[in-house]
């Protein structure tokens, strides 16, 4: 379970070759796509691992609450600007 919840903290920090831009280039649809995506089922991780674990799903998800909540916030102001130029 270690290495699952290692690699979703990763992930969660951005880190991950997959989510790496190249050549320092702007995000894209596409990239904003595949990060929603991305986030989406690392989400879903979230509550099997609680589940699983129980109480002892508590100390870990400390460590994964900072960068979920900072992939929350990030994902508001997207939301929000496309909601935004979609009134517009």
């Amino acid at each position: 379970m270690s290495r699952l919840v290692d690699a979703t903290l990763v992930l969660l920090k951005e880190e991950s070759a997959c989510q790496q831009l190249e050549d320092d280039s702007d995000m894209d649809d596409d990239d904003t796509e595949h990060d929603e995506v991305l986030m989406d089922a690392v989400s879903d991780l979230l509550p099997a691992f609680a589940k699983s674990m129980g109480s002892h799903f508590a100390p870990i998800f400390a460590n994964l609450f900072e960068p979920l909540m900072k992939f929350a916030v990030h994902y508001q102001f997207i939301l929000f600007g496309q909601l935004v130029s979609i009134l517009c």
